[in-house]
């Protein structure tokens, strides 16, 4: 396709988003946000002929429309029905049901069905003769002499039932990255409320260790500080990700059903614009952090911490993704998901080290992203450091957890830890993959559930 064809065909989409929005009445609200039960937005009217419009966007044939007048005032039922009778007119062919509609709606429909306690109670042109009263009313609104003018309904003759989607996986992917950006950036008091949990929540454990110098009373501190730095993820970040990824969900179902994009062009580009905001939050978090507590500003630990500060967000991020995906409920997922974090956490290295821990437990330890990442920031801040300042060669200092080591050189505090130096490229290549892992789950998991849905 050449550069021409690519601006051709953008100017076509664009002109069709706005004919839709004029057609039907959205021009005026055209960058007004949709709105939910806390943010203002469009209106009940408004949401309904967008719906519509939006279904408009992939030309089906035929529109099913459930219930389009519920909810409405008489006279924005009214503008609802006029933009369905156009499509009529245009070729579609329209069904919709409805409870117990007005009379002006019983003479914009071509043909009457009326169902009482699941049975056909009456078919046909018109309901002059028909008396009884019935629940709930099929129209269907089509002009039959302009039907075959309906490119839509001329080739779907010789399609399936659903429809592919025309579009590259590739262009579908970046449209719902775009997408995605215009949505963080209008999500202002969301991320303001990030930013300073983020903020608060650094600026407290920086005050706690605050200056913490490297010495044989302080290592137990250092250890600590470094591993619930990593253990701020979960709170910052696991359960926010859950709520806000299954927002979108009821959407995602209903654009996928409507041959818009595919599901895993989706989610990969939901994965990448959430990853920005926990790409930025725990840089910010470490600056704070870090400097406040005085660690070692060598280019080895400050990219190490960082790194591997970046990297436990992400990883956050994607498992609460995938989790979401595999349960399909948001209420579900936020027990099913501490329940994977917690035990990997717990046998991370800080609360016991690896050497220490049961066999029957040892897989845990292999697979927890805390363990390696801790090890990893460990040895950028210790491997390095000659000796300890307040310890001997050979003093041994016990600690209340019953674990030992000798306080002597950095080296040397490394091992008693059951850490290895060697492994500290390993630890680099064992995160990478289990983000890689919890991406490749996720995006498995989505596009398997929202098929299933639809």
């Amino acid at each position: 396709m050449t550069s021409h064809q690519r601006n051709q065909s953008r100017a076509k989409r664009h002109a069709r988003v706005q004919q839709l929005l004029k057609r039907f009445g959205l021009k005026n609200c055209e960058h007004t946000p949709i709105g939910s039960q806390t943010i203002t937005g469009l209106s009940r009217g408004e949401k309904k002929r967008l719906t519509i419009a939006c279904e408009l966007l992939t030309d089906p044939p035929v529109m099913f429309c459930d219930e389009p007048t519920t909810g409405l005032d008489s006279f924005t039922a009214c503008e609802v029905m006029k933009c369905l009778k156009g499509l009529a007119r245009d070729g579609k062919i329209v069904v919709c049901t409805i409870h117990q509609p007005a009379t002006w709606v019983y003479q914009m429909a071509d043909r009457l069905v009326l169902l009482c306690q699941g049975r056909v109670a009456y078919e046909g042109p018109d309901l002059q003769h028909y008396k009884y009263q019935c629940p709930l009313t099929i129209l269907s609104l089509q002009q039959s002499s302009k039907l075959p003018k309906s490119p839509s309904l001329r080739s779907s003759r010789s399609e399936n039932s659903r429809k592919t989607v025309r579009r590259s996986w590739l262009f579908q992917f970046q449209t719902l990255v775009a997408r995605g950006l215009v949505q963080i950036s209008r999500r202002k008091r969301y991320i303001a409320a990030r930013l300073a949990l983020t903020v608060l929540v650094s600026w407290f454990l920086g005050m706690v260790y605050l200056q913490v110098p490297i010495h044989k009373d302080h290592l137990l501190g250092i250890k600590g500080v470094v591993f619930a730095a990593l253990q701020m993820n979960n709170i910052l970040y696991m359960m926010p990700s859950l709520i806000s990824f299954w927002e979108d969900y009821p959407v995602v179902v209903r654009e996928y059903q409507s041959n818009m994009y595919s599901a895993s062009a989706y989610f990969m580009a939901r994965s990448l614009t959430d990853s920005i905001l926990h790409l930025i939050f725990p840089i910010i978090f470490f600056n704070i952090i870090y400097f406040m507590i005085g660690l070692p500003v060598t280019f080895k630990a400050i990219s190490t911490f960082l790194v591997m500060c970046v990297a436990m967000s992400m990883i956050i991020t994607s498992l609460s993704h995938a989790v979401v995906s595999l349960c399909g409920d948001v209420t579900i997922s936020m027990s099913v998901a501490p329940l994977i974090s917690v035990p990997v956490m717990v046998f991370g290295g800080f609360l016991i080290t690896v050497d220490a821990v049961p066999w029957y437990y040892k897989p845990l330890s292999y697979i927890s992203w805390y363990h390696y990442a801790f090890e990893a920031i460990m040895t950028a801040l210790f491997e390095d450091h000659g000796k300890i300042e307040g310890c001997s060669p050979n003093f041994t200092m016990f600690l209340p957890t019953q674990l030992n080591f000798e306080c002597s050189t950095g080296l040397q505090f490394i091992k008693d830890q059951d850490f290895d130096v060697s492994n500290f490229w390993w630890d680099f290549g064992a995160v990478g993959l289990i983000l890689a892992f919890w991406n490749v789950f996720g995006l498995v998991a989505f596009v398997c559930t929202v098929r299933r849905w639809s």
